[in-house]
């Protein structure tokens, strides 16, 4: 059985790179040449192998799908922001309204939470 050997030369102007492909083939136990060739055999198998083609086409469609699905779930979140926003605002206003007067008459250090939980209470029922 007689196998053809073919060469060709290679020039490499990038001594940093040759030295990371010693490297490489060195980590692998192979000449630098074989080396090489084991990356060339790979490359175009890969070149054409189905898989390979379709695939910028599956993680394109699989990419789109998730950031639809961001662009949804981003607009719910928004507008719970902003009702929970509106929500605390009536709040606030609340709190202003009714405690403001409050405040004048109680000193800080005495004012407890129950009696602000109760005022709010009995404005929301005055509201009522």
């Amino acid at each position: 059985m007689s196998t053809e050997i073919y060469s060709f030369n290679m020039r490499f102007t990038d001594k940093t790179m040759l030295e990371k492909l010693d490297k490489e083939a060195e980590l692998n136990k192979v000449s630098r040449t074989q080396f090489i060739i084991d990356v060339l055999q790979k490359y175009l198998s890969a070149k054409d192998n189905f898989v390979a083609s379709c695939l910028p086409l599956i993680v394109h469609s699989m990419v789109k799908s998730e950031i639809d699905e961001l662009m949804r779930t981003e607009k719910d979140i928004i507008k719970d922001i902003y009702i929970t926003i509106l929500k605390l605002r009536r709040v606030t206003e609340k709190i202003d309204t009714f405690l403001a007067p409050e405040f004048e008459k109680i000193e800080y250090d005495e004012m407890k939470i129950n009696e602000i939980l109760h005022l709010i209470e009995q404005s929301e029922k005055d509201e009522k």
